[in-house]
């Protein structure tokens, strides 16, 4: 067996991190008090599945919608809402991650 992160929930090993890099490209981890968070970027196919969502008039929670469908290691659902602002940070990371958030241009 190789290496492992130890975490409260789970046991996340080398391997499934070499194993979701292989299929998502890039893995990012998120330490929180209570266990670190995996999670892969949000694809523009999911950010517009959870507009359109909204578009039919079914109310979510969108940071929470987007969180749920990037993180990759098993944790348990309420780590994300009882704790804080868990979803708010990680939703925010996870935006700048994915390349959503707007960055400074120059104009010529």
């Amino acid at each position: 067996m190789g290496e492992t992160i130890k975490h409260k929930e789970t046991e996340v090993t080398f391997e499934m991190i070499a194993e979701w890099k292989d299929k998502y490209q890039k893995v990012f981890k998120l330490p929180f008090p209570t266990g670190d968070i995996y999670y892969k970027r949000l694809s523009r196919e999911d950010y517009l599945d959870i507009q359109n969502q909204t578009n039919t008039g079914e109310v979510i929670d969108h940071e929470l919608e987007a969180c749920k469908r990037c993180v990759l290691n098993d944790i348990p659902d309420d780590r994300l809402i009882n704790e804080g602002g868990n979803v708010t940070v990680m939703y925010e990371q996870l935006m700048r991650d994915s390349g959503f958030l707007m960055i400074e241009s120059e104009e010529l």
